[in-house]
């Protein structure tokens, strides 16, 4: 097995003026401002699947003119539309935390529910109930049936992958497949587009708001949300959590503000809002807003959020000490075993797999309950169903934040718990 040395770029402490270093010529402009020099946050080495579109070193980067976080990869919005058209890993989320086949019942967790709930609130004190709406990157489409059970008929979703448009018929859910760029035939115009956790995702942000002002009418309303990056650290609970492989851009409220303005929408209101994560975990804030198509041309200032920079470089330099502490906490946790096994293959997976004290074990196996990981090939490894633990006597680290208690849980149904090695998260 060879993978690529482990590289974190961060701090042991808390950042200071001279960690941000000067500004530097980026391989991508800022998705907010449009700016082409930033400040880098992080550069963290990963072990991702064969064909993902960003092998790394993931670099994140702030914005040198409104302080925003990106990504900073030249990396084209087709080469990750293919990537969720063949990678549905939200839509099977329920069969892994429901240890078994998906249902109706299982294909959203009760936390998901919750937090849609919250969303149906906000829109239906903005929009009739006979608006049409559409859900942009609606995944199996908890929140179309959540408004189809408040009285709205008049809901489409829109996925590229085509697995979430089959699940979500299980829930009676109306889904195509398609993306901003490429809608299907026939989608039409909407009295209000939602993006709930899209925005983050997307490497083109002002081909897609292009694409959006097509679709909603005029005065119509966009309603979205995203990871609040002014909040990353509040609370702290997975290091480089929203530094990942899919999260392409890093707002807060006073971003999203700035990037709507620049595109010819109008703020009905912005703040952060608490959405949860899961059942054993605190609340995590997303920075949210609703915005009204309008189309008189505005070009506010731009001016440096230093209390986003902030968040961003501290959320780094945590990050950096966390994931520093977790190789040690491997190393001696796993002692002279030379097969280990993974549980739980995403994002944080990418980056234990690149420490050294995973790299030194003579074999790997690495397993996940959700269909849609399994079979991807990582260096060399192929990711197997969690029965094969059952033919291993290895240690089995738990290689997940938010998705550990689930993982725990089937644990404990298939008599492994005495075998699971548990991350020393802070909150938990």
């Amino acid at each position: 097995m060879v993978i690529q040395s482990a590289r974190v770029a961060g701090y042991d402490g808390l950042p200071t003026e001279a960690d941000s270093g000067p500004a530097r010529a980026t391989r991508r402009a800022c998705p907010v401002c449009g700016t082409c020099e930033a400040i880098e946050l992080a550069a963290v080495d990963l072990c991702v699947p064969d064909g993902h579109p960003l092998p790394g070193p993931l670099v994140v980067v702030s914005c040198a003119a409104c302080a925003a976080g990106f990504s900073d990869h030249d990396v084209r919005q087709a080469d990750f539309d293919a990537y969720y058209f063949e990678d549905a890993k939200y839509a099977d989320e329920g069969s892994t935390t429901a240890g078994g086949r998906l249902t109706p019942e299982s294909v959203a967790t009760p936390w998901a529910l919750e937090n849609k709930a919250v969303t149906a609130d906000h829109l239906l004190e903005l929009l009739p109930l006979d608006a049409s709406l559409l859900d942009l990157g609606c995944g199996v489409g908890t929140l179309l049936v959540e408004l189809q059970r408040r009285g709205m008929t008049r809901v489409v979703g829109l996925d590229p992958a085509p697995r979430s448009a089959e699940v979500a018929a299980l829930l009676g859910a109306d889904v195509r497949t398609g993306t901003f760029d490429d809608p299907p035939p026939g989608l039409g115009e909407f009295d209000a587009v939602t993006m709930i956790g899209v925005l983050e995702h997307l490497w083109d942000v002002p081909g897609a708001l292009r694409a959006i002002r097509r679709i909603l009418r005029p005065g119509g309303l966009l309603y979205l949300d995203a990871p609040d990056a002014a909040r990353y650290c509040h609370p702290f609970l997975v290091p480089f959590q929203d530094f990942n492989t899919e999260h392409a851009n890093h707002f807060s409220t006073s971003a999203l503000e700035l990037l709507f303005a620049r595109h010819g929408f109008e703020v009905v209101w912005t703040a952060s809002v608490p959405t949860r994560a899961d059942a054993s975990l605190p609340p995590v804030p997303a920075a949210t807003g609703a915005f009204r198509r309008s189309d008189a041309p505005r070009t506010p200032p731009v001016a440096p959020d230093l209390s986003l920079r902030a968040e961003l470089q501290s959320f780094a330099a945590r990050s950096a000490a966390t994931l520093a502490r977790f190789d040690v906490y491997l190393e001696q946790a796993l002692g002279d075993a030379q097969e280990v096994a993974l549980w739980g293959i995403g994002e944080l997976a990418y980056k234990l797999l690149a420490l050294p004290s995973l790299r030194r074990r003579a074999q790997l196996l690495l397993v996940d309950g959700n269909p849609a990981r399994q079979g991807k090939r990582i260096a060399s490894m192929t990711v197997g169903h969690p029965d094969l633990l059952q033919d291993s006597a290895a240690p089995v680290v738990v290689a997940a934040g938010y998705a550990a208690p689930s993982i725990m849980l089937a644990a404990g149904r298939m008599g492994l718990s005495d075998r699971l090695v548990t991350l020393p998260f802070a909150v938990r």
